[in-house]
């Protein structure tokens, strides 16, 4: 009587453990009434992946030729009124997934580094199966940055160690959320007055102004303020001034960005001379 078993398959995430997988199943023919499968034995065969049936790999779950036993229901074996055939299943194990985020942070600049200072492990989900007890990662966070901008919190020199201080990395597929790092500039405001004038062949300038930069400005910094609106033709033009900001060695500094200047122009305007021509 044709009877053929199939070996259960299966994968699992790398936990360190053996994957041993002791079932099956009657695919073809069936057992007469009162007979059962009483012993089977199952065994590994590597088909990609280490020896080991714990690491990531692939291994064929063979039912053990000639080990299946069948007996009646007074214990009789029968088995060879059988014709046993077996198809081997599919073990697998799996890369383990890690999710882990560097921390994000922002501050107003203030001269001092901003660092990465945190690397957390993400929480559990279908693209996160955590990491395993008694393992721990080490890494660095190099980012340093001073100027305003915004800066990847990169992760650097990232490895998975176990109980025994042993890399394990190589079990785990790691997926890296990089955090931002952000300096954000000193809002500095000037606003300028309006004034106008009737034409006269002269430029109109007005240097005239208010601003919080003297409040905003970091120990050790300067600023200065130039006005380069200029109009001298009848017209309006914003009254644009130029502000340069200086460090503690007199060094510009304004185009680093340190310093974001809020402008609110006023207006400059010549007016068109009136000529009265009186006829003869």
């Amino acid at each position: 009587r044709k009877l053929v078993l199939q070996s259960a398959s299966g994968q699992k995430p790398y936990d360190g453990e053996d994957f041993v997988l002791p079932e099956y199943e009657i695919i073809t023919g069936e057992l007469i009434e009162g007979h059962r499968i009483s012993d089977i034995k199952f065994t590994l065969k590597e088909i990609v992946g280490a020896t080991d049936a714990g690491i990531v790999g692939r291994w064929e779950n063979i039912i053990v030729d000639g080990s299946v036993v069948i007996v009646d229901a007074n214990e009789v074996n029968m088995t060879e009124n059988y014709d046993v055939q077996c198809v081997n299943g599919i073990l697998e194990v799996l890369l383990r997934k890690l999710s882990v985020s560097s921390n994000s942070e922002t501050k107003l600049y203030d001269k001092k580094p901003l660092r990465g200072t945190e690397l957390t492990i993400d929480p559990i989900s279908d693209m996160n199966d955590g990491l395993l007890e008694g393992h721990s990662i080490v890494y660095s966070l190099p980012v340093s940055a001073i100027n305003a901008g915004i800066y990847d919190n990169e992760i650097h020199e990232l490895d998975i160690l176990d109980e025994r201080g042993e890399s394990v990395k190589q079990y785990y597929e790691v997926t890296q959320n990089i955090g931002k790092l952000e300096i954000l500039p000193i809002e500095i405001t000037v606003t300028t007055a309006s004034k106008s004038k009737t034409y006269d062949g002269s430029p109109l300038v007005y240097l005239s102004y208010t601003s919080d930069y003297l409040e905003k400005l970091l120990e050790g910094h300067s600023a200065s303020i130039e006005a380069i609106g200029t109009i001298t033709d009848a017209g309006s033009i914003p009254n644009a001034v130029e502000i340069k900001i200086f460090d503690e060695n007199g060094e510009d500094i304004t185009a680093i960005g340190n310093y974001k200047i809020i402008e609110n122009y006023g207006t400059l305007t010549v007016v068109p001379r009136v000529i009265r021509v009186v006829p003869f």
